[in-house]
């Protein structure tokens, strides 16, 4: 479903048939869901893969690309839930990765919020994040963009996030609105599919048929 703002676990891609390259459907089990998005022409399918406690990350950069040295990356990201987060909405996910891009550069970040969305019928939001001028690691001083997409599941949270660096950059964030929606658009159908028991890759439920 797409979403429409209003303001190491087994993967699999899907592959359309066609002579010309084209977005592949990435179904992910994560926790207690499984995850899907649309992977953009050019990204390899998996550079990196983790589940560390209640913590899953997955990153995906431009064929040629490393996850150390990259111009975009897209990033899928599950949080299990404590009982203590059940009635906490996917903003505060937002604010969460937000935060980090603020602690990274205090004097550069910048926000553009996109609103609430759906998806599947599960609450999410979006948002678009900047540093404007950040050092990482070897690299130079670059900016770093990204469209946050949460989701709150059944019971726990999730984020689908595509970053672009660039030069310093000092311009005004919602005059790019245009561009990240198209982003954000490039990545759907994003969905959200309870897990079948037994069910293995590519997990014909959770297939886009509408």
């Amino acid at each position: 479903m797409m979403p429409t703002p209003s303001g190491a676990q087994e993967s699999k891609t899907a592959p359309a048939s066609s002579s010309e390259p084209k977005p592949v459907q990435t179904i992910t089990p994560i926790f207690s869901q499984l995850i899907g998005f649309s992977l953009p022409t050019g990204f390899n399918p998996v550079d990196f893969e983790q589940t560390q406690g209640d913590n899953y990350i997955r990153e995906s950069v431009l064929r040629g690309e490393t996850v150390d040295r990259w111009t975009q990356m897209i990033t899928v990201t599950g949080l299990k839930a404590n009982p203590g987060m059940a009635n906490e909405p996917p903003i505060e996910l937002a604010k969460f990765i937000a935060g980090g891009f603020h602690r990274a550069c205090p004097d550069t970040f910048a926000v553009t919020p996109f609103g609430e969305a759906k998806v599947d019928g599960y609450a999410g939001y979006v948002a678009v994040v900047r540093c404007g001028s950040v050092t990482d690691g070897p690299s130079s001083a670059h900016s770093e963009t990204a469209i946050v997409f949460a989701i709150k599941g059944t019971t726990d949270f999730y984020s689908v996030q595509w970053a672009e660096r660039g030069p310093v950059a000092t311009g005004d964030l919602a005059s790019e609105k245009n561009k990240w929606l198209d982003r954000l658009n490039q990545l759907t159908p994003v969905r959200i599919c309870p897990i079948v028991p037994g069910e293995k890759a590519p997990y014909p439920s959770c297939q886009q048929s509408h």
